[in-house]
């Protein structure tokens, strides 16, 4: 039972920061075109345009360092299972004369969980009074097909 709430609290944690990265990148001119995009080989959790290129945006949330930083959770082998995600959406939208990249968006936030209670009726009438404070660090340009293939 407490492997459940664990995982439970992971997802919760996930949504929420993929939802603050969400906001991010919409403030700083990315047009999102899907969230947790799935195929067979796996699944990114942002696509969208920024400014004319096609993004496939991995987002990596922490509440502390126990585990390491966001950037950490990134292994090579996450990068190519995100590169097959990203050439299956690209094959299956006829994207192919477009250009595209990896983006990155690590976010160190103070509070993991979603306000509840009277913190949450406070945050409908005063949004920014609830919100978790982050720390959010966009990378452009993250990876890159060349060094998947030689690594």
């Amino acid at each position: 039972m407490r492997c459940d709430a664990v995982t439970g609290e992971k997802q919760n944690l996930g949504r929420l920061g993929e939802s603050i990265a969400r906001a991010y990148l919409k403030k700083h001119g990315y047009r999102i075109l899907a969230t947790n995009y799935r195929t067979p080989s796996g699944e990114v959790d942002i696509v969208a345009y920024d400014h004319g290129i096609l993004s496939f945006v991995e987002v990596k949330t922490r509440t502390s360092l126990q585990f390491g930083t966001p950037d950490t959770a990134i292994t090579p082998h996450k990068m190519k299972q995100i590169s097959k995600v990203a050439q299956q959406y690209v094959t299956r939208h006829h994207l192919d004369d477009i250009s595209w990249r990896f983006d990155c968006v690590y976010i160190m936030t103070t509070e993991g969980k979603r306000p509840t209670g009277l913190k949450k009726i406070i945050g409908r009438l005063f949004p920014s009074v609830s919100r978790p404070e982050a720390e959010i660090e966009l990378v452009k340009n993250a990876f890159d097909l060349d060094s998947l293939h030689r690594g």
